[in-house]
């Protein structure tokens, strides 16, 4: 397979202002020719156009990773954008997570890899090489004179190139540089604005939709207006944007997500930033320009839907539009926290998130991606990070047991969906290293540093951090015994059951007596097995919600664990009301505040744009529809559908779409009827009997 051949060298523009993005040139001439492949990465981002014309619709290419571990370049087909004689190549960089300037509280300004922004290309024709970076490279500054992943992009229509210089060979990022084959990310969204408001110099603007891209503008004024375009969630009393929490997260920097561009006065002008993009639902532009046009673009990894969860309950309806929404704006090559303060891989958010991912969203390619940036931020003693890329900072803060367990999660559940067996292959010896480190860290047999149950309701019976480590360390023992039966190993098998027996004793020792009746930890030790006594918990757990009232009094681990475990233990009933109960905390009053995201927290005062909480859409399709692969027989192969329906819900349809066909639950009329793909070994448990079926069955409930 052609790749980069020794001749192409990584170039930089070493009198480049750090903040400015280089312009690269290069002009060539080609003979006839019938195909031509382009090979080009360019760090942090690039964007390449060939006689003028753009070579890709994807954007922030390439994907982020710790570059120094880990490279991608792209493969574009370029056939159709040259010609016979003269042509140009032009590549434009932009800082992105490789050469961030400004401060913040992940210490990504200090990264190992960062450097001056990095290109390498070569162009092959008819499978021989017609072109390729080296010093005889031309460059110069482009109009875009400020790029920050965070802070946001200048351009200046009137901008004075300075005179070209040739290029300089770099030493390259230093990691292995490999085709990216994962899924990019495009602009999906096109949105107008619900509300405006003008006063002054100042335009308002409200989307009413949560949004991680930027605005393209359309305006016309005289030369050297700028137009500032600032992006936030929330007004302010005095008409402002509220700029939560950028003083501890980003250093006191005073620019954040702002755009500018400066007119060249001639005629309409329209413009949007490339190098970074922002978290937003309102926007204010400042300028004396006139403003004719502003269009939100909604850009994120494009992952495309899989599976579908529809019902005439209006709640369920918006939170499951609430869960897609979230998990989109948040998934820009890796699964985010959040598009505006932070950016961040956080490995509990993803790990939380995953299985109703999976069931979304053909999302397999995306977390293969992330589970090989998991991979690079090991250390030698099995240590992971608790974001992902990392620049170093998240392995000694907040990490432990609940957030590594993304490693186990992921790989797993993804194994399940696909029957992959390569995933298991690839990412199991990576287990077994944290296994090392986790056991190095055991007091006698309990967990004690790391993150709990994160964001959990105000004034509520908080999990025991400690008890839910444990708790996690057991799964991840649990999980590799799993990995290791599906490989084929009895040995490592039987080593990690052997384990997983050891916690559960240290466990019950510890906690079973401790007298903590946070829902939480009551899930936990039903859900994992960690208790001798299931049913007295079981009952402990039901009357502690209904002491509750039924609100959701937990953080992101108590929803992960609460809906599912309930419905297994045949109380779907009570998962039903607190799903649907009103007030704090809630996820009625959750959409409320949010509107058409997941919140970070049950108050909402923080970020409205999380999907931490996200895990809750696992139990439409899980436990709902009773659609879950089987563990023996994984990739859909066997199907046991198991739906738990409560009394007030009258009808659903639930689809999902598997390699042999779509498997299908719909409920209506009080008629059940159940559809597999040909050849599928399945049959449907119905009150408590299982009833074999080929294809279809229907039963009267």
């Amino acid at each position: 397979m052609l790749s980069f051949s020794k001749e192409a060298r990584w170039i930089e523009a070493p009198s480049c202002p750090a903040n400015a993005s280089p312009l690269f040139t290069k002009s060539f001439s080609l003979e006839a020719f019938k195909a031509a492949e382009l090979f080009i990465c360019g760090l942090g981002f690039y964007k390449a156009l060939i006689n003028g014309k753009e070579i890709t619709d994807t954007l922030l290419d390439p994907p982020f990773t710790e570059y120094d571990k880990r490279c991608y370049y792209n493969k574009y087909d370029v056939t159709a954008l040259l010609r016979e004689g003269e042509n140009t190549l032009t590549v434009t960089l932009g800082n992105g997570w490789y050469n961030q300037q400004e401060g913040d509280a992940w210490n990504f300004n200090s990264a190992s890899w960062k450097a001056r922004p990095q290109l390498i290309c070569q162009l092959y024709c008819d499978g021989k090489s017609a072109l390729y970076s080296d010093s005889s490279w031309l460059y110069t500054t482009s109009p875009i004179t400020f790029n920050s992943l965070r802070g946001g992009e200048t351009y200046d229509a009137n901008h004075c190139p300075a005179p070209p210089k040739n290029a300089s060979v770099s030493h390259g990022p230093g990691g292995e540089l490999l085709l990216f084959e994962g899924t990019p990310i495009r602009v999906t969204e096109l949105i107008k604005p619900a509300e405006t408001e003008k006063y002054g110099s100042h335009h308002f603007y409200d989307f009413k939709a949560a949004i991680s891209g930027n605005i393209h503008i359309r305006v016309r004024g005289k030369k050297g207006t700028r137009v500032a375009i600032t992006y936030g969630e929330r007004r302010t009393v005095d008409g402002g944007l509220t700029r939560n929490e950028i003083k501890s997260c980003m250093k006191g920097n005073p620019r954040f997500q702002v755009d500018e561009y400066y007119l060249c006065g001639e005629g309409e002008e329209e413009w949007h930033s490339i190098f970074c993009y922002h978290g937003f639902s309102m926007a204010i532009i400042h300028t004396s320009a006139e403003v004719l046009e502003v269009t939100a673009r909604v850009f994120h990894t494009d992952l495309k839907r899989a599976g579908s969860f529809q019902c005439e309950d209006e709640l369920i309806t918006r939170l499951q539009s609430a869960i897609l929404r979230s998990t989109r704006t948040n998934f820009h090559h890796i699964p985010t926290d959040c598009p505006h303060r932070e950016k961040n891989g956080w490995t509990g958010d993803a790990s939380l998130s995953c299985l109703q991912t999976l069931y979304n969203f053909d999302a397999k390619a995306a977390h293969l991606k992330y589970l090989d940036d998991i991979l690079d931020s090991q250390r030698p003693n099995g240590a992971l990070s608790c974001i992902v890329p990392n620049s170093g900072w998240g392995h000694n803060w907040g990490t432990g047991t609940t957030w590594d367990y993304v490693l186990f999660e992921i790989a797993w559940q993804n194994y399940l969906f696909s029957a992959d067996k390569e995933i298991l292959k690839k990412y199991a010896p990576a287990m077994k290293k944290y296994l090392g480190f986790m056991e190095q860290n055991s007091d006698n047999g309990i967990w004690k540093n790391g993150l709990g149950d994160w964001c959990p309701a105000k004034n509520c019976p908080e999990c025991s951090t400690p008890a839910l480590l444990t708790a996690y360390a057991h799964q991840c023992y649990a999980v590799y015994a799993k990995v290791s039966k599906a490989l084929g190993d009895p040995a490592e098998e039987q080593w990690a059951l052997d384990k997983c027996g050891e916690v559960r004793q240290s466990f019950i020792k510890s906690f079973a007596d401790s007298g903590d009746r946070s829902l939480t930890f009551l899930a936990a030790s039903i859900a994992f097995g960690l208790t001798d006594e299931p049913e007295k918990l079981l009952d402990i757990l039901e009357e502690e919600i209904i002491k509750g009232e039924y609100h959701t009094n937990c953080g992101i681990f108590g929803i992960k664990l609460l809906f599912n475990t309930l419905a297994d233990a045949g109380k779907v009933e009570l998962a039903w009301k607190m799903l649907h109960v009103k007030g704090y905390p809630g996820f009625e009053r959750m959409l409320e505040i949010g509107a058409d995201c997941l919140t970070e927290e049950w108050h909402g005062k923080s970020s409205l744009n999380h999907h931490m909480f996200s895990s809750v859409g696992d139990f439409f399709y899980r436990s709902l529809a009773g659609i879950r692969p089987d563990e023996e027989k994984p990739g859909f192969e066997k199907l046991t559908l198991r739906p738990r329906i409560p009394a007030e819900l009258k009808a659903f349809s639930c689809t999902y779409p598997t390699k042999r066909g779509i498997i299908g639950v719909r409920l209506e009329d009080s008629v059940l009827t159940v559809t597999v793909p040909e050849g599928t070994e399945a049959s449907l448990e119905l009150n408590g009997k299982l009833i074999p079926f080929e294809k279809t069955l229907t039963v009267k409930l």
